[in-house]
Parts: C-alpha cells; sequence; structure tokens
C-alpha cells in the first residue's frame, strides 16, 4: 500500500496533484464531502454519521482515502475507500468469505467537475478512482464494490469507463430518499 503523501497522479502539468491522504486529512476530507457532496442523486449521511466514519477512519486508516489538491493546496477532489466484507452476499460462491474493496464516497469540487454537454472536466474523478482501485488491488482485494442512485448516469457512465458492472439493483428507501428510491450496486473485477 502507499503511504500518506504518496503522489498517484499530476494533472494539468502539476496543476492538479492526486496523493493518499494523511491521517491527519480525515477532518478536511469530511468537511469537503458535507461542503460539495451535496448534490442530486448523490447520498450523505448526515452529519454525525459521516464524520464518525471518516475522521477516525482516515485516522486509523482503516478508510483510505485519494485526495486531489491544487498546486496551491485547495483540495479538489476525494476518493474514500475500505477493505470490507460489506457485499459479502454478492461475492463469487468461491469467495464470499474473503475480503473486497469498497469504494465509500467519490466527489469533485464543482468547479472542477465536468457538466455533461457543457464541458469536459479535468480529470480528477477517473484519476482519482483508478489510483483507489490500484491500491485495493495491491492490498488484495479482488473484487472491488461501489454503489449509486440508481437513476444518477452520470456516475454510472463513470464507473462503467473505470471497469465497473451492475451487479443488482434493490429498493433503498433508507439511503434513497430523493430520486428513484433504488441503489444499484457495481463491482469491478481485478485481472
Amino acid at each position: 500500500m502507499a503511504g500518506p503523501g504518496f503522489q498517484f497522479f499530476d494533472l494539468a502539468s502539476g496543476e492538479v496533484i492526486g496523493s493518499a491522504a494523511y491521517p491527519s486529512d480525515g477532518p478536511v476530507i469530511a468537511d469537503f464531502l458535507l461542503e460539495h457532496g451535496h448534490i442530486e442523486l448523490n447520498f450523505l449521511p448526515p452529519e454525525d454519521e459521516l464524520r464518525a466514519y471518516i475522521e477516525p477512519g482516515v485516522r486509523d486508516g482503516t478508510v483510505s482515502a485519494i485526495v486531489s489538491r491544487t498546486a496551491w493546496g485547495v483540495l479538489v477532489g476525494v476518493v474514500t475507500y475500505e477493505l470490507s466484507h460489506r457485499y459479502a452476499d454478492y461475492q463469487p460462491d468461491d469467495r464470499k468469505h474473503e475480503v473486497h474493496g469498497y469504494i465509500s464516497e467519490g466527489l469533485v469540487h464543482r468547479d472542477f467537475r465536468g457538466e455533461p454537454g457543457v464541458r469536459k472536466g479535468w480529470g480528477i474523478g477517473t484519476a482519482s478512482l483508478r489510483a483507489a482501485l490500484t491500491d485495493l488491488e495491491e492490498r488484495g482485494a479482488r473484487e472491488i464494490y461501489t454503489d449509486r442512485d440508481a437513476e444518477n448516469i452520470s456516475s454510472g457512465l463513470s464507473l462503467h469507463r473505470a471497469g465497473f458492472v451492475d451487479i443488482g439493483t434493490f429498493a433503498d428507501p433508507k439511503k434513497r430518499t430523493e430520486g428513484s428510491g433504488f441503489t444499484t450496486l457495481a463491482r469491478f473485477t481485478s485481472g
């Protein structure tokens, strides 16, 4: 696993650099998600739950993150992920008890993300997701899962481009209070 500060990518000739989060980055990551994550069809847990997951998780290493910052230090993108048994029921039969990866959040600052049909993004989300997948694979995850609102077409397209395949859609009224009320689960299979 790449250690804190390990540089995964450099976009636009050093204007945006993606690296592994430092243990002290948890509060900044939580603030970023809370400020920029309330967008249509994106689920965020209540602030106290999000902070209780992100802050100690990043500090103790149970939650990893790729953070993207501008050359002047402004946070513009985050992908959080972990090794998990969260989706054991969706694992292949011979791997049900094996650890797998889970991508929990992926978010780019509104000023740096693309808008379909209007402008192309910087590639921050794509590069961050690829870095997280690489890190999880290097840590032994053969299957990596993520979920999204079933109606979130933009997220689905990004995940499909990265190699994820939709494997199920289910009613999720607790998590999907807006949009379709359904969650689509997607899996990336290594190698």
